[in-house]
């Protein structure tokens, strides 16, 4: 089959508008694969791929295309065509198969400026305590990042290279051109 599942582009600010797209379009794929297979016993589904380029934004539209991305059937593989920097890093690990080029960088930021802000809101504070961690168990287990290793960077900004994020298994192989 010429089937292709096709690529996506997050190449701005993570908000509700840039996923939005994205997440529709990682959904109907999965849903026409699973239509195909049910009428094919031999159909192989073809991988979306989605280019990165993003300095991050928005963490809860971040997790909600993380969430999509690692739910997905149809393999979603990720490339790093620049940055992918503190949401768009979720996102980026959330790929089944994940690539960058040679002069990609990676960015980790753990966000505190929300508890910051809401010091008086007991609730948010627990909330926001608890989506700090889920975000930790997303790096850790989809990754070779140990706890110590991410705890050691709390407090500054991790920014992680090519070469790093291949020996931590944050990205899968450095290309000089996609191929899949």
């Amino acid at each position: 089959s010429d089937y292709n599942a096709g690529y996506e582009l997050l190449s701005e600010n993570i908000t509700s508008s840039s996923v939005q797209g994205i997440i529709k379009e990682i959904m109907e794929i999965n849903n026409d694969d699973d239509l195909k297979e049910a009428d094919y016993k031999d159909w192989e589904h073809k991988p979306i791929k989605l280019f990165i380029n993003s300095f991050g934004g928005e963490v809860y539209n971040g997790l909600a295309l993380v969430d999509v991305i690692k739910q997905s059937k149809t393999p979603v593989h990720t490339i790093n065509i620049g940055t992918a920097h503190k949401e768009a890093l979720l996102v980026f690990i959330a790929g089944h198969q994940r690539y960058c080029y040679p002069n990609s960088s990676f960015l980790y930021e753990r966000d505190l400026k929300h508890l910051e802000e809401e010091k008086k809101n007991d609730n948010y504070i627990n909330f926001y305590e608890k989506q700090l961690n889920s975000i930790k168990d997303i790096i850790i287990n989809r990754t070779k990042i140990t706890e110590t290793e991410y705890s050691k960077h709390l407090k500054n900004l991790w920014w992680i290279m090519p070469e790093d994020a291949q020996r931590l298994k944050v990205c899968h192989e450095i290309i000089t051109k996609y191929q899949g």
